[in-house]
Formats: C-alpha cells, structure tokens, sequence
C-alpha cells in the first residue's frame, strides 16, 4: 500500500474503497468551494457514487498508470493529490490536487506535491511531470510556480467549466530541473532508463522502500 510520512503534520494515503464515505464528506463539506475549478464535483453528490470511482483508481494504480492518495493533515483527511496518465515508456505524469478550503494557507499543498514530486523523480524515475491549472486558478498555479514548475504554454478554450470554454495554463518540470534545484539529492548513481539517458545521481538511502502496487483486491485499509 502507498504510504509516504512527509512530516510530523502530513501524510499521503493511497485511497481505498472503504475511503469513499470520507471522501464525499471532504468533497460535500467544500463543495462551493471546490466546484469553481473542478467540474467533477457537480457529478457526485452522493457517497456510494465514489464507489466505481475509486475501483477505477486502484485499477489504474494495480497496472501503474496512475496514483491517487489522500492527504492526511494531522490524521484527517484534507485534500488529494494524483499522478495520472503515468507513461513509463516516455518516463511522465502529470499532477493534480485538491485541498479543503479550511486547510489553505498552511503550506499544506506546497509538501504534499513537493513530496509526490520527489516521490516520483527518486522512486518511479520518472523524467517530466505536467501540472494543468485553469487559467484564473491562482492558487493552484502558484503551487506550480513556487516548486520550480516551468510555464510552457497555454491551451486556448482546454476546458468547457460552468457552461463556458476555460484557457488552461501548462506547467512541467523536468528532472534534471529538479536535481539542480535539490542538490541534496545527489549522490548515488543511477542511470535514466532510455537509449541515450544522460547518468544522473540519487541518493539511495531516500528512494521509499514502498511497494508501486497494493494486494490485488486494493482494499486493505489498514494503517501502516
């Protein structure tokens, strides 16, 4: 089961089935706030709607296409985060996230993707993560920014939200982007996985000793 302890405040769970009712309730009790960038949140209104939602998760989890775990601010659910569309042959994902508006303010989204984001440049070797933002989505484009992200372009009318098409903003930050800016991570060498990588260097001891793929049912919800 996907387990990272960010800090003594933060954690990321994988999201299981028995993590729908808390979800909805996340969702519900921000519903207002939500909606305004995520037009998803319009189409569950009910807690037994996360159900096939979640299935398809752990599907996509189960054969690594995808990751989405909850973020646990001081043992409550706060916020999501995601890696979707993971491709292992062009080493990329991209990054999505939710916070309830109670938990704004705090730094708590910043850790959370910054811990995904080292999370998959050390642990998967992943070469580029993409984050996406609606154009006027301040807040979510400034988590971008603030973790190195590059602005690479803006997709005219990428989204239809709220009865109108939306701009969208794209962001990506690429690896060794990343090594220079995380010199603390440079130690050990490891070689990209691609004809012609480039050798870059890890430090061993910080690649997670967490395992990709949960138990195949992807119900356990234990705490590790």
């Amino acid at each position: 089961m996907f387990f990272l302890k960010i800090d003594r405040d933060l954690e990321l769970r994988l999201i299981h089935l028995c993590d729908s009712l808390n979800l909805f309730k996340l969702v519900d009790e921000n519903r207002r706030h939500l909606r305004t960038w995520l037009p998803w949140v319009d189409n569950l209104l009910f807690p037994q709607q996360y159900v096939p939602v979640i299935r398809q998760w752990l599907f996509e989890y189960v054969n690594g296409t995808g990751l989405r775990a909850g973020i646990y601010f001081r043992g409550k659910l706060a916020g999501c985060v995601e890696l979707a569309g993971i491709d292992f042959y062009n080493r990329q994902a991209t990054i999505g996230y939710f916070l309830g508006k109670n938990h704004e303010g705090k730094g708590v989204m910043t850790r959370a993707v910054k811990a995904l984001i080292d999370f998959s440049f050390l642990r998967l070797r992943l070469n580029r993560l993409e984050i996406r933002a609606g154009e006027k989505n301040a807040r979510s484009r400034a988590v971008a920014e603030r973790l190195g992200f590059t602005m690479e372009g803006m997709i005219r009318q990428g989204e239809f939200l709220h009865g109108r098409y939306q701009d969208v903003a794209i962001y990506g930050l690429l690896r060794e982007e990343w090594l220079a800016t995380n010199p603390e991570n440079v130690s050990h060498l490891c070689p990209l996985p691609s004809s012609g990588a480039k050798t870059v260097l890890i430090r061993q001891k910080d690649l997670p000793s967490l395992p990709m793929f949960p138990d195949k049912d992807g119900r356990g919800c234990a705490k590790p």
